[in-house]
């Protein structure tokens, strides 16, 4: 993450709940 992740909290939690969303997607297929 570029500038690290105390600079873009925000957009670090979102990219850890696009990688939750993405694998409760796969379970579920």
């Amino acid at each position: 993450y570029p500038g690290g992740p105390l600079l873009n909290p925000l957009g670090l939690a979102k990219d850890i709940d696009d990688a939750h969303e993405l694998k409760l997607k796969e379970i579920k297929n």
